[in-house]
């Protein structure tokens, strides 16, 4: 099952009462959100088995491998998931394919760099994967075609929350802590998305934490705003 393209603009709403939440945003594909429907093992390895999307596409993370799931933090850590480098990962319920905008966003601390943050690990559409390159470089493979997108110096990766969209002319562009950064590479096609964690096929296993995922098919300054606002609260 292929979850189609929405629409690529973001459409006025009507609010609820209180703050945004990403299921505000008719764009929204997938959330994640941290510490919401992580099923983990308990004690004493709170290994975890499953991450439910919050979206209405029910689109969850599974992994039902006991040696390739994440660590669920306990106490004020609880919600925090700790992907090891060896073979941690999580498959999505359902493939999802993005033509055109996106917007991205991450609570995370990226560990050893060289890593695979969202992939398709299937091996037939193995082209499409974001992973980090080293302490200042994500790197986007689309179709085939990659671009890397760098931090500001004098960045480097930290306890981060970071923000990637695409517009629609393909322009990819990078927040980091809500700080819009200079990079801005244009790559087109269509992303394919069903793993967080590896790429084709089971390579470059993702190192460090991760504690919410939100991913829409459109971009505007408005999604941007309100996605930093949110990832910068957690």
């Amino acid at each position: 099952i292929m979850l189609q393209q929405r629409l690529g603009l973001s459409l006025p709403t009507q609010r609820k009462l209180g703050a945004w939440t990403p299921v505000d945003e008719p764009t929204l594909l997938a959330w994640f959100a941290k510490g919401v429907e992580v099923t983990d093992s308990g004690t004493p390895t709170f290994s975890v088995s499953e991450w439910k999307d919050q979206s209405s596409n029910a689109n969850h993370l599974l992994q039902s491998n006991v040696t390739e799931q994440p660590v669920n933090g306990t106490g004020a850590a609880k919600g925090i998931l700790t992907f090891d480098g060896s073979d941690d990962n999580f498959d999505f319920t359902s493939q999802i394919s993005i033509a055109g905008e996106f917007t991205y966003g991450f609570k995370l601390q990226i560990g050893t760099v060289g890593r695979t943050l969202l992939a398709d690990n299937d091996i037939v559409t193995g082209n499409e994967w974001m992973k980090t390159i080293n302490s200042t470089t994500m790197r986007f493979k689309i179709g085939g075609v990659v671009v890397n997108l760098n931090l500001d110096a004098p960045k480097v990766w930290g306890d981060d929350y970071l923000v990637y969209t695409r517009d629609g002319a393909g322009l990819i562009s990078c927040w980091q802590n809500g700080v819009l950064q200079t990079a801005t590479p244009t790559l087109a096609g269509t992303v394919e998305i069903d793993n967080f964690g590896v790429r084709k096929t089971g390579l470059n296993p993702y190192e460090g934490t991760i504690s919410e995922i939100q991913i829409y098919s459109g971009s505007s300054d408005e999604i941007t705003a309100n996605v930093n606002a949110r990832l910068a609260s957690l």
